[in-house]
């Protein structure tokens, strides 16, 4: 999608919107900005899929920097309040960026989606969130038996983590496809 020779920061703040984008049958840039739930715009130009690119990325940065310290001092509420917020700017925000593209009938699936994604990230990191993913698990359910009072908490944990697991074993599969296909 953006080019990505420029480094690994670029490649790496790449990975906050690559699954929001694709490359249209002709050729053209295609933004979904509720991912796979919503419609496609296509970008009249390169340079307006770079600006709008950039913007988003900055905008999810901002978002996360902000949020983060509430949910390092698990203040549940105030990171929900912040985060809901965050998505009404983003939601008026699209609504107003909406105007100046072109609708598209194109639909974003959720494999190319992932495709997307996944050509970003090394393999070793996937294989390395995997494996720690599976060491939660593995992990939260020892403790789930040691202490069954707490099993919400560990419970929670287990859940959490194993999504992680679907999650990588998902895009590895999906990164090892878009190779073959490329070759």
């Amino acid at each position: 999608m953006t080019d990505s020779s420029n480094g690994g920061v670029r490649r790496y703040s790449d990975l906050l919107t690559t699954s929001l984008m694709k490359t249209g049958a002709d050729g053209r840039k295609i933004f979904y900005p509720w991912g796979i739930f919503g419609s496609g715009y296509v970008f009249p130009t390169n340079d307006a899929y770079e600006r709008l690119n950039d913007l988003l990325k900055v905008f999810w940065v901002v978002v996360l920097l902000f949020i983060l310290p509430f949910v390092v001092r698990d203040s549940y509420f105030a990171t929900t309040t912040w985060f809901i917020l965050a998505l009404a700017f983003y939601w008026g925000w699209m609504r107003f960026e909406q105007r100046a593209l072109e609708p598209t009938q194109e639909k974003l699936t959720y494999r190319v989606s992932v495709t997307n994604f996944a050509r970003l990230l090394p393999a070793w990191l996937i294989w390395v969130e995997l494996i720690l993913c599976l060491a939660f698990v593995a992990a939260g359910t020892l403790v789930l038996m040691i202490q069954p009072s707490q099993w919400m908490t560990w419970l929670g944990g287990i859940v959490f983590f194993g999504t992680g697991v679907v999650l990588c074993a998902v895009t590895l599969v999906q990164r090892r496809r878009a190779a073959r296909e490329q070759s």
